[in-house]
């Protein structure tokens, strides 16, 4: 079991949330960590995410949170459900520990070095008076902070299965023949396409790549820079995905593409 706060290490939360930054609601959990842990290292990832957007949330953490130091306690906090049936969970992978709703925003973390999963029903490490509409404040917050001072993670409640958990519905990437078929899972702030075919696959693009997106057929170029070319451009993005973009455009906005669409590049065998 991970335990942060050990060894005298300033321990690190980090924060995921589609709460914006106008309102308190950030500010609230911030001070809740703080208050049990004054010591703790916070750290925004990113407080934009679409509103209520699971599938954006579960990218972001699962590119982001390898660059933090191991035992970070990372709080995903998309939770379109709050207050309803759905669990309360911490997760640890990778050495690093994950608390979060139970609704597929930890889908692609499940991919990776999973050691264990805990449903989070401990009350004495939660706030008194528990909100029915804001757990970021009066549960993910003092649960993490209480880790943070080193409680072990295997005390805020039962053991679950990996199995057990929500996972997101999306298309698993194959190749079939000469073409690639996957699905769109991120949109970043540039418009660029972000899917879930590994990076590596660009070496099986033959001669001129085409995108089949709304039964339509796009001309693609496979590059190694968003500069290269005026038109559509296939490349690998920074996180290790294939990336669909414009040269100091939208891709997203030229083929009105949303994510969760299926993806399918194919080329001339």
């Amino acid at each position: 079991m991970l335990q942060p706060g050990e060894q005298g290490k300033k321990p690190v939360v980090t924060l995921t949330t589609d709460l914006g930054v106008s309102d308190w609601y950030v500010g609230a959990m911030k001070g809740v960590i703080t208050s049990i842990c004054p010591e703790t290292t916070i750290v925004d990832i990113t407080h934009e995410i679409p509103r209520h957007s699971i599938e954006t949330a579960a990218f972001v953490v699962s590119t982001c949170f390898q660059w933090f130091p191991p035992k970070t306690i990372h709080i995903v906090l998309v939770d379109p459900g709050v207050g309803t049936e759905r669990k309360a969970i911490l997760l640890e992978a990778n050495k690093h520990i994950f608390l979060a709703p139970d609704n597929g925003v930890l889908t692609y973390i499940l991919d990776k070095d999973v050691k264990k999963v805990y449903e989070i029903t401990n009350t004495g490490l939660m706030l008194p008076n528990i909100s029915k509409t804001f757990h970021g404040r009066d549960v993910f917050a003092p649960v993490a902070a209480h880790l943070a001072r080193g409680v072990p993670t295997n005390q805020v409640g039962p053991e679950l299965s990996k199995e057990s958990l929500v996972q997101l519905n999306i298309l698993t990437p194959r190749v079939d023949r000469n073409a690639l078929l996957g699905a769109i899972i991120h949109i970043d702030t540039f418009g660029n396409i972000i899917t879930n075919m590994p990076g590596e696959w660009i070496k099986k693009v033959g001669e001129a790549p085409q995108l089949f997106h709304h039964s339509t057929k796009h001309a693609l170029r496979p590059v190694e820079t968003y500069n290269d070319h005026s038109g559509l451009l296939l490349l690998v993005g920074s996180h290790g995905y294939l990336e669909i973009a414009v040269a100091k455009g939208s891709a997203a906005a030229k083929l009105g593409a949303n994510v969760g669409e299926p993806c399918k590049i194919v080329w001339r065998g």
